[in-house]
């Protein structure tokens, strides 16, 4: 553990000299002072709670003195990061791992009691319920995102560690795609047998936060061999995008028509149709 202090004169000038830091435990470490300021390290063989006091030796211009003590908890655990960012992930499917390592740097056994994580993130290790003396694991971590937005969590280890639980934090962002259709019925009213009428333009849009993947775009219902569709919709829109598909009306007989336009795309968004009508006189 390296303990900073600093000594501060009553009135005026820089102390010199050095201070000594005792912990309750009898370990002890000393550093010289650059400025009034500076550190040294101690080296706790368990882990605990201390009491550490500064012992100031003095110099030509300053006497020495001694610091109230203040209490410092050493760990016998070290983690490899206290925070894990997942970034965008498509909702419904599983990030890449990202790893967060558990090492034992005490002297003595560590029993680990459980490693739980939050909705929305998964996790496997090789923890194997202890750790001996200088022995580390390693806990993979996924985002695994049920909605939409920025979701956040924790990966939480309890152990027999003073400083137990330790707490990692999650945060990852659940994106998906949205289709929207301008219209959700188009009328054609009367149209002469053989004949095509003008088109009606339908708009598709990606109003989500991914991509949208098109996997087609086809007539079905009753009758869909009496309309006919082109469009210039790519296989994959971009987030804000749109494309256009233009409908006509062509009866190949007389009386009341029916289809449906269907926009299929893949999940997690959802397919979406609209319904076509007219009657050839």
């Amino acid at each position: 553990v390296t303990v900073s202090f600093k000594v501060a004169p009553q009135f005026t000038g820089i102390p010199t000299g050095s201070a000594t830091v005792t912990a309750s435990t009898g370990e002890s470490c000393t550093g010289a002072l650059s400025a009034g300021v500076g550190s040294c390290a101690l080296k706790f063989v368990t882990g605990g709670s201390r009491m550490l006091t500064a012992v100031y030796s003095g110099d030509s211009n300053f006497i020495t003195s001694t610091s109230a003590a203040a209490t410092q908890v050493v760990s016998g655990i070290s983690l490899s990061t206290t925070s894990l960012l997942f970034g965008n992930q498509l909702v419904g499917t599983t990030s890449a791992t990202q790893q967060v390592t558990l090492a034992n740097v005490g002297t003595t056994t560590l029993t680990i009691n459980s490693i739980q994580w939050s909705a929305n993130f998964s996790d496997s290790n090789n923890c194997n319920g202890s750790l001996r003396p200088g022995a580390s694991c390693r806990i993979n971590v996924r985002f695994v995102p049920t909605t939409t937005g920025v979701l956040t969590g924790t990966l939480t280890i309890t152990d027999s560690d003073v400083t137990s639980p330790q707490v990692v934090t999650l945060t990852g962002t659940g994106v998906a795609p949205v289709l929207s259709l301008s219209v959700n019925v188009l009328p054609f009213g009367n149209q002469a047998v053989n004949t095509t009428s003008a088109s009606q333009t339908v708009l598709v849009s990606n109003t989500g936060t991914a991509p949208l993947i098109i996997n087609n775009i086809a007539l079905n219902g009753a009758n869909p061999n009496q309309f006919t569709q082109n469009n210039n919709c790519p296989g994959t829109l971009a987030v804000g995008a749109s494309c256009t598909v233009n409908v006509a009306f062509r009866p190949r007989s007389r009386g009341n028509k029916s289809a449906n336009l269907n926009v299929n795309v893949a999940a997690p968004a959802t397919s979406k149709s609209v319904a076509l009508t007219g009657t050839g006189i």
